[in-house]
C-alpha cells in the first residue's frame, strides 16, 4: 500500500492573487491538515482527538513533531493521513541505510498500515545558520530512506 500521495494543492508565486481567485483554489482544495502539538499539559488524550478529528471536522490529515506511539495507535483505522517527524536530535544517527531501516521499523512498521503514515519528515525547522553538522546529517539522513525506501515494503 502506498504511502505517499500527492493531493496538496500547487502553489505559484507572482502577484497576489484577487479574492475571487483565493475562492475558486479554496473550492478545488480536496483536504485539510494540521498540526497535531503535544507541548502543552492540557491536552485531551490522543484517542479523543482521533475519534473529534474523525466525526466533527473535515480535517483529513495530520503532522506530529515526532513519533508518539500513543498518537499513532490512537488514529489507527481512521484513515486519517499522517505525516511523523524525526526528530532533530535523531537526525545524525540515521545517516546510513541499516540505521535508518531500523528507526523505520521500529517507529513505522508497528503502525502501518493501520495508521496511515503518508510521510516520514526528516527534522524540523533547520537553518542554515544552525550547527553545520546538523545540515550535513540532514542531507544525509534523506539519502538512505530515499535511496532504501523500496526495501521498507510500503512505498
Amino acid at each position: 500500500m502506498p504511502l505517499r500521495h500527492d493531493h496538496s494543492p500547487s502553489v505559484t508565486t507572482g502577484p497576489s492573487p484577487s479574492p475571487p481567485t483565493l475562492l475558486a483554489a479554496a473550492a478545488s482544495v480536496h483536504s485539510i491538515g494540521v498540526n497535531y502539538g503535544t507541548l502543552d499539559d492540557n491536552l485531551p488524550p490522543p484517542a479523543q482527538v482521533a475519534q473529534f478529528l474523525e466525526t466533527h471536522t473535515t480535517i483529513d490529515r495530520i503532522k506530529i513533531s515526532d513519533v508518539s506511539p500513543d498518537i499513532l495507535r490512537a488514529f489507527a483505522d481512521t484513515g486519517i493521513l499522517i505525516a511523523v517527524t524525526v526528530p532533530n536530535g535523531e537526525i545524525s544517527g540515521l545517516t546510513d541505510l541499516p540505521t535508518a531501516s531500523s528507526w523505520v521499523a521500529a517507529n513505522i512498521q508497528p503502525f502501518h498500515p493501520q495508521t496511515k503514515i503518508n510521510y516520514i519528515l526528516v527534522g524540523n525547522e533547520i537553518l542554515h545558520w544552525g550547527p553545520q553538522n546538523l545540515r550535513e546529517s540532514l542531507v544525509a539522513a534523506v539519502r538512505p530512506s530515499d535511496d532504501g525506501s523500496g526495501n521498507w515494503g510500503f512505498w
